[in-house]
C-alpha cells in the first residue's frame, strides 16, 4: 500500500516525464490487480516465472518506497505463482525496512542443481534476537518493539510451501539478517553464460 501510495503521488507530479509516467501506471495498475487476487484468495496459477523479468516487476513499488535493493546473479526460470513470489519478495524486503531498520537490501539468484533455484534476500539490518531464530515463522511472534502482527513471514512460507519451494533464515555473516526463497527450477539454465549477460542492476 505504501509503494501504490507513493506511485500515486508521483502521477501527479508534473516535472514526471509521459514515458516514466506511463511506466508507473503500468507497475500500480500490476499491483492492484495482484492485491486483488490475493485478498480475494484467487493468487494466479502456477507457471513458469521468468526471474529478470519477475523481480524488475516486484521490485519496482520498493523502489518508490524508497528502498534501494540490489539484485544479482545470473537469469534464471522458475516453477511457482507469480503473486506468491512477489508477496514474499515484499515482505521480505519490507521486514528489512521495519524490522532491521535498513532501506537497502541485496537479492541474489543462485542455481543450486539441476533442480532448485535459490534466491537469497539479505540485509545488514539489525538482525534477528538468537532467541527467536528457531521460532521466526511462527504465528503471531513479534519483537516487543514491533509495529507488525507477527504473520508476515509465516505467511510467506506457507506461500513458498504451496509452491512445492521453502523459505529458510539462513546463516549470515555480519549484522542483519538473511533469508532463501528455494523455488524448483524450470530449466537448466544457460551453459557458459557470457559475463556480459549476468544481471547486476539496482533499484
Amino acid at each position: 500500500m505504501a509503494g501504490l501510495v507513493s506511485g500515486s503521488a508521483l502521477l501527479d507530479n508534473p516535472d514526471v516525464s509521459p514515458e516514466a509516467r506511463q511506466r508507473l501506471w503500468e507497475s500500480m495498475r500490476r499491483e492492484l490487480d495482484r492485491m486483488d487476487r490475493l485478498l480475494s484468495g484467487r493468487l494466479g496459477p502456477s507457471s513458469e516465472i521468468d526471474l529478470d523479468e519477475a523481480l524488475e516487476s516486484i521490485l519496482e513499488l520498493q523502489r518508490l518506497k524508497g528502498r534501494h535493493v540490489e539484485v544479482r546473479g545470473a537469469s534464471d526460470v522458475v516453477c511457482g505463482r507469480y503473486d506468491a513470489l512477489a508477496e514474499v519478495l515484499n515482505i521480505l524486503v519490507d521486514n528489512a525496512a521495519t524490522h532491521g531498520g535498513v532501506d537497502h537490501s541485496v537479492v541474489e539468484v543462485v542455481r543450486r542443481d539441476e533442480d532448485t533455484v535459490d534466491i537469497r534476500v539479505s540485509d545488514e539490518g539489525r538482525g534477528i534476537p538468537a532467541e527467536q531464530r528457531d521460532r521466526i515463522f511462527d504465528w503471531g511472534l513479534r519483537g516487543e518493539d514491533s509495529p507488525g502482527e507477527g504473520i508476515g513471514l509465516n505467511l510467506a512460507q506457507r506461500l513458498m510451501t504451496e509452491d512445492g519451494g521453502t523459505l529458510r533464515l539462513a546463516e549470515h555473516d555480519g549484522t542483519g539478517s538473511s533469508f532463501v526463497i528455494s523455488l524448483p527450477a524450470a530449466r537448466r539454465p544457460v551453459d557458459d553464460l557470457a559475463p556480459g549477460n549476468r544481471r547486476a542492476w539496482t533499484f
